[in-house]
């Protein structure tokens, strides 16, 4: 499951935790507003113990020329964008899911410092009751997405 953050004062914006879509997930530094990406082996979600890297989140995506259309390259890896920081999952709880018993993978990231401005306020998503990163203001509107 993600979420959509949204302030009703500024502009700013957020959409976090895992998306199946593009196989990784959105995290923020609440200090600087630097945005990362945590991708990881499988689009549905990492493994218990999988080492997820630490992305800058790019502001323009590489592109080739696939016949008359320009697409994005899947295999492109830009260097500049690799922070040396990985986060290892772990196994939260466990649900029951139908007849299935399942568990949770968690990103343990409460430890993670930004390697932009060094302060340890990286998350993946926000309470109703935070304010907004970018003016202060207690006015974030959160929405849940299942994917």
């Amino acid at each position: 499951m993600a979420q959509h953050a949204n302030c009703t004062r500024c502009s700013f914006e957020f959409f976090g935790g895992h998306s199946h879509h593009t196989g990784s997930s959105c995290a923020l530094c609440i200090s600087c507003l630097t945005s990362y990406s945590l991708p990881t082996e499988n689009p549905w979600g990492p493994a218990v113990g999988e080492r997820i890297p630490l992305f800058l989140t790019a502001t323009a995506t590489r592109r080739k020329k696939h016949k008359r259309n320009r697409v994005v390259d899947p295999t492109y890896h830009d260097p500049s964008l690799d922070t040396g920081v990985f986060i290892t999952a772990i196994a939260g709880e466990t649900t029951m899911i139908g007849d299935y018993e399942s568990t949770l993978v968690v990103y343990p990231i409460d430890n993670v410092a930004c390697p932009q401005c060094s302060k340890l306020t990286v998350v993946l998503g926000f309470d109703p009751s935070d304010p907004c990163p970018a003016c202060g203001e207690e006015s974030l509107e959160i929405h849940a997405i299942i994917y």
